[in-house]
């Protein structure tokens, strides 16, 4: 009533098809059906054909066409068990690494344990290659304790006023003392 009276124009923007908000229940699908939707799908954030396919399948909820399609391209690599899960990823990461040096990845984990055993898994990657010293040093942090190294790649969890460091700010450690 509002945007009629101040002639204006209301453009709502998602999709239907996602889980709906708990407080305001379905608004977005009683908007499009009874104002009317269009749909957008000219991908752009894709390049090549099969990502574009992929993306497509998974809009329309054909989740296991788009996982086939992942799988098949080398885009999911499947393990047994975590042990065999850790290693394949950690080996991907570290060839990663070679392949296209100066790119920034993830490895984005379930639990605060996985990133523990994957962050540990990438140091001794990095400890075999030279980017980080052998001397280690027991530090403790929020996260219970962890060993570092000068070369390791700090990542603060809170704001500290006194370092000058932000939630999120990721450093590296070039000076260590006992």
């Amino acid at each position: 009533k509002e945007a009629e009276k101040r002639n204006v124009q209301l453009v709502f923007s998602g999709c239907s098809s996602q889980f709906s908000s708990v407080e305001r229940g379905e608004m977005f699908k009683f908007f499009c059906k009874r104002y009317g939707a269009v749909m957008l799908k000219d991908i752009q954030r894709q390049s090549y054909k099969e990502e574009k396919e992929i993306t497509k399948n998974l809009a329309y909820g054909n989740v296991g066409e788009a996982i086939d399609k992942l799988a098949a391209s080398g885009g999911i690599i499947w393990a047994s068990n975590s042990d065999e899960a850790y290693a394949k990823l950690i080996r991907t990461w570290a060839n990663d690494r070679v392949n296209f040096p100066g790119a920034s990845s993830a490895i984005i984990a379930h639990t605060n344990d996985e990133v523990k055993v994957l962050n540990e898994l990438a140091r001794q990657v990095r400890k075999e290659r030279g980017e980080i010293e052998e001397k280690e040093f027991l530090c403790e942090t929020s996260r219970g304790k962890v060993f570092v190294s000068k070369g390791d790649l700090i990542e603060f969890r809170k704001n500290d006023k006194e370092l000058g460091a932000t939630n999120g700010l990721v450093g590296e450690l070039v000076e260590a003392k006992e």
